[in-house]
């Protein structure tokens, strides 16, 4: 009787399952299974694809799979659970979810593993792995003792480590990741952004030399094919990177590390656009190992799950060797002699002679790029916006172009105003060009350098920024939401926060905790070596709640006070939400879709559902596509999933092709 195989084939849109039936032929019969990649014919020539399945005759005539397709790696029957199990929940197709685990077999790095196997002993290893020259306090010991008890027990366990800004949140990671090692098994640790990587990886490589791999998109293809091979063959034994990294080809795995897990880079912003926390949950049960978050400002969903799930907390609450946490002074920018320092103040300026003078290093925190965040016409109060975006555009002074940070629009800084043939245009606002260019008026002989995504756009430019600093041969590091990414610089005694409140404002629920954090966090860079730290917080609403718990350094209090809020008003960790966006050329379509798509939903799903909207979104359009949205709420992720299926579906009738429809089941933000 034959025998007919469902084959996924990756082509076309990417959002489209692309499912077919072949016949397998008889040769072929005993020697594929599922996640075993294929050769098929399609159309006038082939395509390569993965099994998915095996069915009954379809009753109608097929064409016969060509072979077996030895450029690909197979996948295990776990990583096809798991892929099918990310399609489910993120509401994507299966090659969407699958693509991530797809990578080509190196024949070369094969052959060579197979005559020249490198395996070595960790006891023959010159990195020692048990020379533990670092002397643990009692609480790091405390929490790696937990942590090893677990992986000993090999079992799905979750934990919390909740540890201050300089506790050795590290040295834990790193102790429990040798204990992982020396059992056998692999370990993936997580970190939010490329940037972090480069530090974690050294430390890392230091004491597990050759068996750490590295992964990011900013490898090339061919860097990414030999690690991905080596990690599939064992030869290493680590992998870090950042969310792709939890991809990686490992086979026997038993410890999940995610750091900063509170980041919001760790939330994936395309199909599948998936939580990297979940999909580290769902593989570490599904291989019964262990799952290690680590914060110094936890998300509250993740520290709420300490008080209501299985997951264990453990806190380290002071910084290695009792050192203090940073002095944090909250500046009043209302003040009168402010603006004629403005966007510094005479306490900040002061602060910054002293820390130069006496050899040590500052931080500016600045989290607006560019020199200038509008350009406004004095006269007639024209602001110039980007074509496509409703969104002004950011005056980049090396190159004297405006630019759109969302759809990279670009135009020469005009010398008039188009609207009124001016001449009086003035450049608005601080972003960290001008910054940099405003230090150098004050510390004319004093290095300055800048870490943005325009400085980090250039390959290795992150990495030798860092080194940079590192070594000292630069005095003030001036940079955006990057610097505060979990940096270890001993040097650093001195932090400046310039418009620390400019995110309270923004249109999203979370907007209280992502200040809170990024501020924590940079404040966190001060003081962690020999001199004592302190930071200078300049803020135009000294009083508010969240600058407050900042400068206290009291996360419990502000959880608790947000966590309260988020009770009230019916927002995560007490409700999920699916977020529905719809976008189009035609903003009255656009609007019309989104009413009549929320009418459909609510008559369709009536009962425990709340539906907010729908409206313009924040930010209502990027690449001259309008843009409006509207919330769905409900008390189970699970009864989130049939109407994100159904508005789907719903749409695809409505064949409005110009009209895109994106749903993002737990988002971590609604702009």
């Amino acid at each position: 009787m034959p025998l007919f195989a469902e084959i996924l084939l990756p082509l076309g849109n990417m959002e489209t399952n692309l499912i077919f039936t072949y016949q397998v032929p008889l040769e072929l019969e005993n020697k594929i299974s599922i996640g075993d990649p294929v050769i098929v014919p399609f159309r006038n020539g082939e395509a390569a694809g993965y099994v998915l399945g095996f069915c009954p005759d379809p009753g109608i005539q097929t064409k016969s799979i060509l072979k077996k397709n030895s450029g690909w790696v197979s996948l295990s029957k776990e990583v096809m659970n798991l892929s099918e199990w990310i399609a489910k929940h993120y509401l994507s197709s299966r090659w969407s979810a699958l693509k991530g685990f797809v990578f080509p077999l190196d024949g070369k790095v094969l052959s060579e593993q197979e005559n020249h196997p490198q395996v070595e002993s960790l006891s023959d290893s010159k990195h020692a792995l048990s020379d533990n020259a670092v002397c643990l306090t009692s609480e790091q010991a405390a929490a790696v003792n937990q942590v090893c008890d677990a992986l000993g027990k090999v079992s799905f366990q979750g934990f919390l480590l909740h540890g201050v800004t300089g506790s050795g949140k590290t040295e834990v990671y790193l102790r429990c990741v040798e204990k992982v090692v020396s059992s056998g098994r692999q370990a993936v640790v997580l970190v939010p952004e490329i940037p972090l990587s480069f530090q974690v990886s050294q430390k890392f490589q230091e004491k597990f030399g050759s068996l750490v791999a590295v992964l990011h998109s900013k490898m090339t293809q061919k860097e990414l094919r030999i690690e991905k091979n080596l990690i599939f063959l064992g030869e290493k034994k680590i992998v870090i990177g950042p969310r792709m990294a939890l991809f990686a080809p490992v086979k026997n795995l038993g410890l999940i590390v995610m750091d900063e897990e509170h980041d919001s880079s760790y939330k994936q912003d395309q199909n599948p656009r998936y939580q990297t926390f979940k999909i580290a949950q769902k593989l570490a049960e599904q291989e019964n190992a262990v799952l290690l978050l680590g914060s110094a400002t936890p998300s509250l969903e993740a520290y709420y799950l300490t008080q209501t799930e299985n997951f264990s907390l453990l806190t380290l609450s002071s910084r290695y060797m009792d050192r203090p946490l940073p002095e944090i002074q909250v500046v009043d920018m209302r003040e009168k002699n402010i603006k004629q320092r403005f966007p510094f103040t005479l306490r900040l300026l002061d602060e910054m002679e002293q820390t130069l003078a006496a050899g040590n290093q500052v931080i500016l925190f600045l989290n607006r790029r560019g020199f200038s965040p509008f350009v406004l016409c004095m006269d007639c109060g024209y602001t110039f916006q980007c074509p496509y975006c409703s969104i002004s555009l950011t005056f980049h002074i090396e190159n004297a172009l405006l630019t759109c940070h969302y759809c990279s629009y670009r135009i020469r800084s005009p010398h008039s105003c188009p609207k009124c043939e001016s001449y009086s245009l003035t450049y608005r606002g601080f972003g960290t060009q001008r910054l940099e260019e405003e230090i150098k008026k004050y510390f004319p002989r004093v290095k300055v350098l800048r870490l943005d995504r325009d400085t980090a756009s250039k390959k290795g430019e992150i990495q030798r920024i860092i080194s940079s600093f590192s070594k000292k041969e630069v005095q003030i590091l001036i940079g955006t939401q990057l610097v505060a990414k979990g940096f270890n610089f001993p040097d650093v005694s001195l932090v400046g926060i310039l418009y620390a409140d400019q995110m309270f404002h923004f249109p999203d629920f979370r907007a209280g905790e992502k200040t809170f954090q990024l501020l924590t966090q940079v404040a966190g860079r001060a003081g962690r070596g020999e001199a004592k730290g302190k930071v200078i917080l300049q803020t135009f609403d000294p009083e508010h709640p969240v600058i407050e718990a900042v400068r206290k350094q009291d996360y419990l209090s502000f959880y608790r006070e947000e966590l309260e809020t988020r009770r009230r008003s019916g927002y995560p960790p007490f409700v999920h939400i699916a977020h529905f966006l719809l976008e189009g050329e035609q903003e009255d379509k656009v609007g019309k879709q989104s009413e009549a798509l929320k009418n459909f939903l609510s008559d369709e799903f009536a009962g425990d559902f709340v539906f907010l909207g729908p409206s313009p979104a924040p930010i209502s359009k990027i690449k001259k596509r309008f843009r409006w949205h509207f919330l769905v709420k409900s008390h189970r992720f699970e009864d989130l999933l049939p109407i994100g299926e159904k508005a789907y579906s719903w749409h695809a009738d409505q064949k409005e092709r110009k009209i895109r429809l994106i749903v993002d089941v737990d988002p971590v933000h609604l702009l």
